[in-house]
């Protein structure tokens, strides 16, 4: 499955409980595989987030299930500011606000445009916020991060990181989705990955070394025998 599609996936207890939405999950790229998901649960005016270990999830039906018990849920929730801190912008209700209106000296203004600017600053600063990596683990990179990056290898830049294909099961990174800007698409073994930058401006790849646990590797032996 595509990495994007667990970002919005839902997020819930393996009774059925739901634990709120998958915004963003923690790449490992040297081990490659997902090591947290990050997970928001609402409502909007109160939310609340939680980091999730990847050996407590499995996909099922595109959600994310999670067995964990109530104290494994309190541990992992983070709250976002403290009641003295300003928190995330609320969006506004632009369903009651008229398309335009005059102002002073004639002009017109357009509310509900300006409600939307508002509600797009809203949802950036709603997830803006990320948990730091701390020292000592410099391979992991939030998706959020990573996609959109440029690509490069030996070869120049190859195009821009699209998405990362992971297997369900275990949440093992197996593919790089790059596309170029015709809108081609490469899929490149995640094995091929070198480095991330440090400020996380650029992917690297080595397309010459085939590593002998890739999958291309793999591929290549099996049709050998």
């Amino acid at each position: 499955m595509k990495m994007s599609g667990l970002v919005g996936a839902e997020v819930r207890r393996s009774g059925g409980a739901d634990l709120g939405t998958c915004i963003d999950v923690l790449v490992d790229t040297e081990a490659g595989r997902v090591v947290y998901a990050f997970v928001e649960k609402g409502p909007a005016t109160n939310l609340d987030h939680a980091l999730y270990s990847r050996d407590k999830m499995k996909v099922v039906d595109g959600a994310l299930e999670l067995d964990v018990s109530d104290e494994e849920i309190s541990a992992a929730h983070d709250r976002v500011g403290e009641e003295d801190e300003p928190g995330p912008a609320m969006p506004l209700d632009l369903s009651s606000m008229p398309p335009l209106v005059v102002g002073p000296f004639g002009y017109t203004v357009a509310p509900t445009m300006a409600g939307a600017v508002a509600n797009a600053y809203a949802e950036s600063s709603r997830h803006e916020a990320r948990p730091e990596i701390g020292e000592g683990h410099g391979q992991w990179h939030w998706f959020a991060n990573l996609r959109g990056l440029p690509v490069f290898s030996e070869r120049g830049e190859l195009g821009k990181l699209s998405d990362i294909i992971v297997n369900p099961d275990g949440l093992f990174c197996v593919t790089l989705m790059v596309t170029t800007d015709h809108g081609e698409i490469y899929a490149l073994d995640f094995a091929k990955l070198r480095m991330v930058s440090r400020d996380e401006k650029s992917v690297v790849l080595d397309l010459e070394k085939t590593p002998p646990y890739s999958v291309e590797r793999i591929r290549d032996e099996m049709a050998e025998r």
